[in-house]
């Protein structure tokens, strides 16, 4: 068994302290220490004015790495370097030869991802293009660089605001890490998951294979408030698997902002391409997969169409529109959705996770033919409550 300890290293020497053996080496030499408790010495303070073995002022350098550490987004860990260990609440994560590689990192005073490790992402999101309204900054587009391959990276607008500067997305969410904003994302691409995660089975539930795909963008142009991308689908050996046509166009409303997104997909080559999902592949009710918004962590959550309300009632239910009400952070916004030019099922979840989408497969793959694009489009109305 590792033990845990802190490594210091300065002009004059280096110490490591095994902060649960009490134990302290320096340069070389073992010494054995004693503890005090540092609560008792601080109720003893307050009591009796015993003086702190740790005043605050002494505490500024700690606070310094701790504010470093966090100024960096943390990235998940793939899941091929990840077991775990144990059964119930003593079940725990082991990331494979972590113990050596954090000796390596400290030994040099390096990043993880350069001393090697192999779970380190050391990619980061570039921002492509951002929507401004009246002035407001109301979205970033991402490129997906950050997202780990079994996420399944993929352009994305994150973070959508509303212009009174609330955020109504998330990204990299701890239930689900492969969930990205605004955007599209297709569960099963002819066998491809250019969703993220665990593959739907049928029979066998979610199960982890190397089967995931990637989209990245080509090609882009920016004519005032409107983006074009061409957007490249791959499989997991960078081949072609489907080719779509992107067009964002933003504008104010009496009400706010409103978002226009159309897709259109074109096979790369003579045959036709399946677009299917969970619910297609068996899963009642999880057709999930095409375009996706997830919400931040919200409160008193809305969700109507124009004949339903509530979350039981909308999902899998075919509307114009569905619009999704909430407190996010203290405050209030609605996002009204639109479908434009079809009658895809709505999915939603709320109870779970805060997500809407139009479901792309609900029972039975979409297919795209050759020489026949296949078209969605949606409208996005976005308002501070």
């Amino acid at each position: 068994e590792v033990l845990p300890s802190v490594r210091v290293r300065g002009t004059t020497g280096s110490a490591v302290l095994g902060y649960t053996t009490d134990e302290v080496t320096i340069d070389g030499v073992t010494h054995g220490l004693g503890r005090t408790d540092l609560l008792e010495n601080l109720l003893a303070h307050r009591s009796r004015g015993d003086a702190l073995l740790v005043p605050l002022v002494s505490t500024g350098a700690f606070v310094e790495v701790l504010e470093a550490v966090r100024a960096t987004e943390p990235v998940q860990i793939d899941h091929p370097w990840v077991t775990w260990d144990g059964e119930g609440p003593a079940r725990r994560p082991l990331v494979t030869d972590v113990e050596a590689v954090v000796d390596r990192a400290a030994d040099q005073g390096a990043l993880f991802s350069e001393v090697g490790a192999p779970w380190a992402h050391a990619d980061r999101d570039e921002v492509l293009d951002e929507l401004v309204v009246d002035g407001v900054p109301v979205a970033s587009v991402l490129d997906g660089a950050g997202t780990i391959p079994t996420s399944s990276p993929r352009p994305y607008l994150h973070p959508v605001r509303t212009l009174g500067g609330t955020v109504v997305s998330a990204h990299h969410p701890p239930d689900h890490d492969w969930h990205c904003g605004v955007g599209f994302a297709i569960p099963d691409l002819d066998g491809v998951n250019c969703w993220g995660g665990r593959t739907y089975v049928h029979g066998e539930g979610y199960v982890w294979r190397d089967d995931h795909g990637s989209a990245t963008v080509v090609h882009a142009e920016h004519h005032g408030p409107s983006l074009r991308q061409e957007v490249v689908w791959r499989d997991p050996d960078d081949h072609v698997a489907l080719h779509e046509d992107r067009a964002l166009a933003w504008r104010a409303v009496d009400t706010g902002w409103e978002l226009t997104w159309s897709s259109s997909f074109r096979v790369p080559g003579d045959a036709v391409v399946r677009l299917g999902g969970p619910g297609s592949n068996g899963r009642v009710g999880a057709g999930y997969g095409g375009f996706t918004w997830r919400f931040p962590p919200c409160a008193d959550i809305a969700v109507r169409t124009a004949t339903a309300s509530g979350e039981d009632a909308v999902h899998g239910s075919v509307a114009p529109w569905v619009e999704w009400s909430a407190v996010f952070e203290g405050v209030g916004a609605t996002i009204r959705f639109e479908a434009l030019d079809h009658d895809d099922p709505w999915f939603v979840r709320a109870a779970e996770y805060p997500a809407i989408g139009s479901a792309l497969a609900w029972r039975t793959p979409t297919l795209v033919h050759p020489g026949v694009p296949l078209v969605r489009s949606f409208r996005a109305t976005v308002s501070d409550k």
